[in-house]
């Protein structure tokens, strides 16, 4: 698996700087870089914004910065890449004796023309439930209420390469208000029932269990809490 690379000055930088609240030039370079090269490593931390400069010339780990060095590999010059986190949102309707599901059939790339339902990734810092109510409004137009209603983690291969890692939150959504859009930002906007999707052969991965989980008993012990913290 390839994983998002920094140069190996520029890693052993945070990790210096992890490790103590500020240091001068001369302290963190210590392995003999050249001081020209060692600067544009310092000014490009700088731009990037991971790193900060006081009057007294000592750098210190910027917010940013403390958010992404602690992703640093111990023994790598890289990130650590992580899934990431989602929300779908199941909608039904009940019309002559049949249930409906609303659909969107993807019209970007990956899994272009597959089936599946509105959803979106969670913004840094955004609750869940607030995710939930945007992308369903962003997507569809309509403002519902949510129910979480269970957690997927889904994981996609291709050639013995895992291409995508997915944290999905699965809320059932009611009382919709507001007018359809006829498509969203990522696809068109349809009903279907259960077996139309399954017969279509176009259900994007997991996607069928999605509405499943969607319907099944209601989820139990989730909780969701902001801690305001003195120091970071």
């Amino acid at each position: 698996m390839n994983y998002p690379q920094i140069h190996s000055i520029q890693a052993a930088i945070l990790r210096d700087l992890t490790a103590s609240e500020a240091l001068r030039f001369a302290e963190l370079n210590t392995g003999g870089v050249p001081s020209d090269q060692f600067s544009y490593h310092l000014r490009h931390l700088l731009k990037l914004g991971f790193i900060e400069k006081d009057a007294d010339n000592l750098y210190r780990l910027s917010g940013r910065g403390k958010s992404r060095s602690h992703l640093l590999y111990a023994n790598e010059d890289g990130f650590i890449e992580q899934g990431f986190l989602a929300v779908r949102i199941v909608l039904t309707k009940e019309e002559r004796g049949k249930t409906y599901f609303l659909i969107q059939e993807r019209q970007l790339v990956p899994f272009k023309h597959t089936l599946g339902t509105p959803g979106n990734k969670i913004f840094f810092g955004e609750n869940i439930a607030d995710a939930a109510v945007r992308a369903m409004k962003e997507q569809t137009g309509l403002e519902c209420s949510m129910q979480l209603r269970g957690i997927r983690h889904f994981k996609d291969e291709y050639q013995g390469v895992c291409m995508q890692d997915k944290y999905f939150f699965i809320f059932l959504a009611s009382e919709p208000k507001g007018t359809l859009l006829s498509a969203g930002r990522t696809g068109k906007n349809v009903w279907m029932t259960y077996d139309e999707i399954q017969d279509s052969g176009r259900s994007i991965h997991g996607g069928l269990e999605i509405l499943k989980v969607a319907l099944g008993s209601p989820m139990t012990g989730f909780s969701e809490n902001t801690f305001q913290v003195s120091a970071y």
